[in-house]
């Protein structure tokens, strides 16, 4: 059973009472029908687990008896922060599920030269972001934020790494950058991934990116879809940051 995302504060204990109300309960009641005696795993979204036995149902509130509490260890150490150029909505969607299930931060979609500017179903986006990170066990349920342009790009100033997936780049791989000398200074706490839309970024941007430093790398020899960079994007970085 996934895990639950509730509003608790972390210093609930063992043998104290949780009450469910809202989308979670009904999910829980109406359509997984939870009865009274079975376990489920809520989360306070701030990495603290509580593994908890249904005590009692009534309309549409449950009661959870916890039966202890622990640290989520799924979270990754590095936190990625996903820069998003905005595809299809059914496509960016599919970014937010799948790279949250990955480990990513957050999520901030931004509009670029050559990407599709239209209103943004945020509040959507973010129910998917909680499904998948219940879906996967995550600790926390990452934010995705409001779109922002491209002239937000000085947002980045914050981040140690900022990598940015570039057809046009020959040479440097993720790899090869977050094994640098930055690596020994442990400078991979914060990475922020860059990826454009179809088409990819502009040579405005490119040229803009390069004055700011960000690292341009490739994901290999073929062209890969926007969707399907960030993925690729995720998974490299996690490898050389978790060493799985």
């Amino acid at each position: 059973m996934p895990k639950y995302f509730i509003n608790e504060p972390s210093d609930k204990a063992e043998g104290q009472l949780l009450q469910l109300e809202g989308d979670t309960a009904y999910h829980l009641i109406k359509v997984l029908r939870v009865r009274i005696g079975e376990e489920v795993i809520l989360c306070d979204g701030k990495e603290t687990d509580y593994y908890c036995i249904v005590e009692s149902i009534d309309s549409l509130t449950l009661t959870c008896l916890i039966l202890s509490k622990h640290q989520c260890e799924t979270e990754p150490k590095c936190k990625i922060s996903l820069f998003q150029a905005m595809p299809k909505a059914d496509k960016f969607e599919w970014v937010i599920q799948k790279s949250i299930e990955l480990g990513v931060y957050e999520i901030i979609p931004i509009y670029t030269d050559h990407s599709i500017k239209k209103n943004a179903n945020v509040e959507r986006f973010q129910k998917i972001a909680e499904s998948a990170a219940g879906q996967s066990m995550r600790g926390i349920i990452p934010k995705v934020h409001y779109p922002t342009s491209w002239e937000g790009v000085k947002y980045q100033t914050k981040f140690k790494y900022s990598i940015v997936a570039h057809e046009k780049e020959d040479l440097k791989t993720i790899k090869s950058v977050m094994n640098s000398p930055l690596k020994n200074n442990k400078l991979q706490d914060q990475v922020a991934l860059w990826i454009g839309p179809e088409g990819g970024f502009s040579k405005n941007e490119i040229t803009l990116m390069e004055e700011y430093e960000f690292q341009l790398v490739t994901l290999g020899p073929r062209i890969l879809r926007s969707e399907t960079a960030a993925i690729a994007a995720i998974a490299k970085i996690l490898m050389e940051t978790e060493g799985t």
